[in-house]
């Protein structure tokens, strides 16, 4: 029978006990296979696993750091649940549930919303639709909303299409120099903000319906702040107040 079956062409086999093929065993009666490389367009798989094969010990998704750790262990992570066209890439007890969905790494994450993404980080949840999260506590809960966090005091959306950042020691943006920003080239209905190096004023630039505007906040005091008044002068410095 094994010189039959090694160049045989078959579509059906009724094997009783297990499977040999050019007197290796190929398959046994579990449907276990024993192969080297296994070529596909798509493998759907419950639980993998990464087996030694030098000591027939098992490396479950839910121990990794040996040198034996497949690549495909690696993305799947440990202890994470993805389905409905959803995927779930690395970390430890992260969810994508919702279509499209996607969850990369972290610990403790949710990807809840049709085609929605969790970036990494630990306890964040994007649940509205197209919506993203990342950082640290931080919710996504309406449609079209990205959500970014860094305290343990979770921050959410409170509306559709919002850009919500919850930033300990603030929010830092780089001032480009107002001679720089050519206004014409602001989309109709944004803005930026700007650094006047010539008043040295901060100015904001915008075009709303096709016109342009320009705005000024003087902002000359930048060590310390006098202020002369019947109580005497006073010193004043700006991180102080």
């Amino acid at each position: 029978m094994a010189e039959i079956l090694t160049d045989a062409k078959f579509n059906i086999m009724d094997i009783t006990d297990k499977l040999y093929i050019n007197g290796v065993k190929t398959i046994d009666k579990d449907r276990i296979l024993y192969i080297n490389e296994i070529y596909a367009n798509k493998i759907n798989y419950t639980f993998l696993e990464n087996s030694d094969s030098k000591e027939n010990t098992v490396t479950t998704n839910s121990s990794f750091g040996t040198s034996q750790d497949t690549i495909l262990l690696s993305i799947q992570g440990i202890n994470n649940i993805s389905y409905t066209n959803s995927v779930t890439i690395g970390g430890e007890f992260n969810e994508a549930i919702s279509e499209n969905s996607t969850c990369i790494g972290g610990k403790g994450n949710e990807a809840n919303g049709m085609a929605s993404t969790t970036l990494g980080g630990t306890e964040n949840q994007s649940i509205g639709l197209n919506s993203v999260s990342c950082g640290k506590n931080a919710i996504s809960a309406h449609d079209n909303t990205f959500v970014f966090n860094s305290s343990d005091t979770a921050t959410q959306s409170s509306n559709v299409s919002q850009f919500v950042v919850g930033a300990d020691n603030g929010l830092l943006f780089k001032l480009p120099y107002s001679s720089t920003i050519h206004t014409h080239e602001i989309p109709n209905g944004f803005a930026i903000w700007c650094w006047d190096k010539a008043s040295k004023n901060l100015c904001l630039k915008t075009k709303q319906n096709n016109i342009f505007y320009k705005t000024d906040l003087p902002t000359n005091t930048h060590e310390i702040k006098v202020s002369i008044s019947t109580e005497g002068v006073i010193l004043t410095n700006p991180d102080d107040s």
